[in-house]
């Protein structure tokens, strides 16, 4: 203690002036280092820019064509209001996410429209392979147009098969609708022609009496059932489409029946004994007039 006092006395100013040397260090070294605000944000700015940019090439790889980003909508809300967005990183997250949550990213996509509905595809291609299938049930033209989306906006698989998928029922069902509409008719075509030709035994009955009449052979009248069976099938309406020749004899014009009488266009009588007085003024007999006709195909 005596020391102390000693010493205090012969350099009491050295040890004042090392004090405050001492508690103006102390106070130097506790005062914060000045910041330079301004770099720090640009430094933030320069790696959210990254960031996106980064994720923007991941985006692209994906199919996506000529992506871009903005900030969502929240963020420009609060902007608007002048209140600062908050990054958010949760358990699981990066401060990577977060920064991309801030934004939207939006994409070109290719749509096609079936039925008021519109369908989404990332690029061209894919929209054109999906015409390709519908084309198949459907006659119909379809068109590729272009918007611009949010990513992640495509229609799904799921969505593009039922389409499909119902075409080709609704394709199947109008076709088998079609089938049995053309037998329906067919049939009662069938129906309607066996109606008018009548019966062919009766018709044949008729023009072997009159065969006979005319002092012909058995032979003759198998001939005469071979000719006009080539010619009109023994039916009474029977109308050759590219001459207009008619009837069982195949008149050629059909009126030249009326001859036989008035009703030549729906009396068998009349057109059969109109046909044989043909054949005898012509040929003198049916055998002849079926060998004319097995060479020039014509009577």
């Amino acid at each position: 203690m005596n020391i102390l006092k000693l010493f205090l006395k012969h350099n009491g100013i050295l040890f004042y002036i090392f004090f405050i040397i001492l508690v103006g260090g102390l106070v130097l070294l506790s005062q914060p280092k000045q910041i330079n605000w301004e770099e720090e944000i640009l430094k933030l700015q320069q790696y959210e820019y990254r960031v996106l940019d980064i994720y923007k090439e991941e985006v692209t790889k994906q199919g996506y064509e000529e992506v871009d980003y903005e900030l969502n909508k929240i963020v420009q809300q609060l902007d608007e209001l002048g209140l600062q967005y908050n990054y958010r990183v949760d358990l699981h997250g990066t401060v990577e996410k977060a920064i991309i949550n801030k934004y939207s990213f939006y994409a070109k996509y290719y749509t096609v429209k079936i039925d008021k509905k519109t369908y989404v595809f990332k690029n061209k291609s894919l929209g054109e392979q999906f015409i390709t299938e519908i084309k198949k049930y459907t006659k119909d033209n379809y068109k590729i147009s272009t918007t611009t989306l949010l990513i992640n906006k495509e229609s799904s698989k799921t969505e593009l098969d039922k389409v499909i998928k119902d075409k080709k029922a609704a394709y199947e069902k109008a076709k088998a609708e079609e089938e049995a509409r053309k037998k329906a008719a067919a049939k009662k075509n069938k129906t309607s022609v066996r109606a008018k030709s009548g019966n062919k035994k009766i018709y044949q009955d008729y023009a072997h009496d009159l065969v006979l009449q005319y002092g012909w052979t058995e032979n003759d009248f198998e001939a005469l059932v071979k000719l006009w069976q080539k010619e009109s099938g023994w039916n009474p309406y029977s109308k050759n489409k590219y001459s207009g020749a008619y009837g069982i004899p195949q008149a050629l014009p059909g009126s030249k029946m009326a001859s036989a009488g008035s009703d030549w266009a729906t009396n068998y009588k009349t057109q059969i004994k109109w046909g044989l007085k043909y054949i005898k003024n012509r040929y003198g007999s049916p055998s002849k007039a079926w060998a004319h006709f097995q060479k020039k195909h014509w009577y």
